[in-house]
């Protein structure tokens, strides 16, 4: 089964905050999900995000694709 790592949203309105999270390709729309990695804070003046590097890579290696929205903010604070 293909694995996605992804945005979902929380927060309030104006304010999102976002967890990045490894879900099914599948089942995107149930509200469950296999691992929390981290989250992304845009609500700050200063951007920050949270990620665990190790559960990132080994959810790599395991097959799962990174979104392309996901892929953006990434690349502005690591380099792939």
């Amino acid at each position: 089964m293909k694995h996605v790592i992804r945005l979902r949203r929380g927060g309030h309105k104006h304010h999102p905050i976002y967890q990045i999270i490894v879900i099914s390709k599948y089942k995107r729309n149930r509200g469950t999900f296999f691992k929390r990695l981290g989250f992304l804070n845009l609500t700050m003046k200063e951007h920050s995000i949270f990620l665990d590097l190790h559960s990132l890579g080994t959810s790599l290696n395991k097959g799962a694709l990174l979104n392309n929205s996901l892929k953006k903010y990434i690349s502005k604070f690591i380099i792939i």
